[in-house]
């Protein structure tokens, strides 16, 4: 008995493993523009302005099928964000598209790995954390003056030491949102630099399954519903 609880407990480190820093990084993971990247004005949800983010605050609104930008964070200027689904969707069409800060994949399955790659510019040489973090959905206003820093109630949480061990290259790592201990629904993934929030999206996870068949053409039209 023993025995089956070790190796149960290295199968969990495993898996956490690979929801944070499991995937290799380097130039090759650069090199991947989207040939089929829709044009800019079939955004599903429109274009949010940044707001400035002062002293900590979180304004504005996240807005689905986009990443929003929510304040400013020194030397760290994020330039695009990219989602790509496991099993889900075509790896030439919404699994790669270019990535953008106006058009991202934020439709997914429970129990698929979710690749993300974030390109970014760091202009300093002080290090600092980039944290991802996933969060079910709740009104932005909760979020403001919250500084996240560790572990909490949450879906996904991954951080990073800047600059990055292969910048200028983007990084590139997984999450997934398992079935067996959350729900399916909305969720914010928010990008934090030293804690504080600088931008979110919106992800939708739906039951395993429910994307089955479907066409990335289907899969983005669903990316507007709030």
């Amino acid at each position: 008995m023993k025995r089956l609880i070790g190796i149960l407990l290295a199968l969990a480190l495993a898996l956490s493993a690979l929801a944070c820093g499991g995937k290799e990084h380097g130039a090759a993971q650069n090199d991947q523009n989207a040939t089929d990247a829709p044009a800019q004005n079939e955004t599903p949800g429109g274009v949010a302005p940044p707001s400035d983010g002062a002293n900590g605050a979180v304004s504005g609104e996240l807005m689905p099928g986009m990443f929003t930008m929510l304040g400013k964070a020194g030397s760290f200027e994020l330039k695009g964000i990219r989602f790509s689904a496991e099993r889900t969707g075509t790896p030439g069409g919404i699994n790669n598209w270019e990535p953008s800060l106006t058009m991202i994949r934020t439709v997914f399955e429970l129990d698929e790995w979710v690749a993300y790659t974030i390109q970014y510019e760091y202009g300093s040489a002080e290090e600092a954390k980039l944290g991802i973090w996933l969060f079910p959905h709740r009104e932005l206003s909760e979020y403001s003056g919250m500084e996240l820093h560790e572990m909490q109630d949450n879906a996904f949480f991954c951080e990073y030491e800047l600059p990055y061990e292969t910048y200028p290259y983007p990084l590139d790592d997984m999450l997934i949102v398992q079935g067996a201990a959350h729900k399916s629904g909305e969720y914010d993934m928010l990008l934090t630099v030293n804690g504080q929030i600088v931008g979110g999206a919106i992800l939708r996870f739906l039951e395993k399954g429910a994307l089955e068949g479907m066409s990335d053409e289907q899969i983005a039209s669903m990316m507007a519903v709030g």
